[in-house]
């Protein structure tokens, strides 16, 4: 009896039950919106060599982390998978390489002969670009010699071999 004179004496409190499940409801619609978000930037991925494969993978899992957040399970057989298929031409020795072996590589795995690779390819880049310009230098460095112009060395090569071949050349 006491009780129910203690309850008569105050208010009913409404605890706010609706928008709760209306901010609920939106929740859902966000997280909806965002894994569809997050699996098409996941599809779209290519790697365009601005911030290095490690970066690029590691980005790649991290999509997939946040998609496992909204219960969508990516296994990492696929980001493997995807991104070989991400990758330009210049990293087909590893694919071949990957194909050939009997056993799944894990991503950590990809990541670092992916950097190898990478390193490589570089090393291969910088030291062609400076043999092209080195032999670039001394050919046009061997035009200012009097008497070592390579055309002309050329030019006398051809007409020698002219003399010798079934046709005069004169």
């Amino acid at each position: 009896m006491l009780f129910g004179l203690l309850e008569s004496c105050f208010p009913v409190v409404n605890l706010g039950h609706n928008s709760i499940n209306k901010h609920g409801e939106r929740y859902q619609k966000y997280s909806k919106f965002e894994a569809r978000n997050l699996m098409n930037e996941l599809a779209r991925m290519k790697y365009d060599s601005a911030g290095g494969v490690k970066d690029f993978i590691i980005k790649m899992v991290h999509i997939q982390t946040k998609l496992a957040s909204h219960e969508i399970i990516i296994f990492e057989k696929f980001i493997v998978h995807h991104a070989f298929n991400s990758l330009p031409l210049e990293f087909s020795n590893i694919q071949t390489t990957y194909n050939a072996m009997n056993e799944n590589w894990s991503v950590n795995d990809l990541i670092s002969k992916c950097v190898f690779e990478e390193k490589k390819l570089k090393k291969e880049k910088s030291e062609s670009a400076l043999l092209a310009t080195h032999s670039k230098h001394n050919f046009w460095k061997s035009f200012k010699k009097p008497g070592k112009n390579p055309l002309r060395s050329i030019v006398d090569g051809i007409i020698g071999t002219c003399n010798y071949g079934l046709v005069s050349c004169q």
